[in-house]
């Protein structure tokens, strides 16, 4: 299995290459970085692990960020996902991928909408107490009562896709 020791030989580091937007030189320096974080030397990391990085650390969605990463409710990663999760975020990436990461953030409990109460529990982590419950609440709905084609007071992937493309600047 890929990743398991500290070594990647060069047909993996062309197939990461392919399926990302990374150089071989950057997914090598990628690997480096990873066998640092996997200090076990288990051909994983865990969702501690990641924790543990300065820009996930320092973000207040770091924890759903890390969660949505570790995906299908494991609480580990291999390197070809670390990769993959990180060409999410590289500026080459695909805006519709970075879009779609951003959706799994917002939804929680992964049911495939955003509701407000998801919507005020992310603008809460992110303002902290800078605006008041009411203003947050007021806010989570507005913006889901904007946005929502269906009426049923939740966002699918679609609507919450209008929102960032009509700015340039997301990426």
């Amino acid at each position: 299995k890929m990743g398991n020791n500290a070594t990647i030989n060069n047909q993996e580091v062309a197939e990461l290459s392919r399926e990302t937007n990374f150089t071989p030189k950057e997914i090598k320096r990628i690997h480096k970085r990873f066998i640092k974080l996997d200090t076990h030397g288990r051909g994983y990391i865990t969702i501690h692990d990641l924790a543990t990085l300065p820009d996930v650390d320092k973000n207040p969605l770091g924890d759903r960020i890390c969660r949505v990463l570790a995906q299908s409710g494991e609480n580990s990663i291999d390197f070809k996902a670390f990769v993959k999760a990180l060409a999410t975020f590289n500026d080459k990436g695909n805006k519709e991928e970075k879009i779609k990461f951003l959706f799994k953030v917002y939804d929680i409990d992964g049911d495939g909408f955003v509701t407000k109460d998801e919507l005020f529990v992310i603008l809460k982590s992110l303002v902290g107490s800078s605006l008041t419950t009411s203003q947050l609440e007021q806010i989570s709905e507005k913006t889901i009562s904007d946005i929502d084609s269906s009426g049923e007071g939740k966002m699918g992937f679609e609507d919450f896709k209008k929102i960032f493309m009509g700015k340039p600047n997301f990426s």
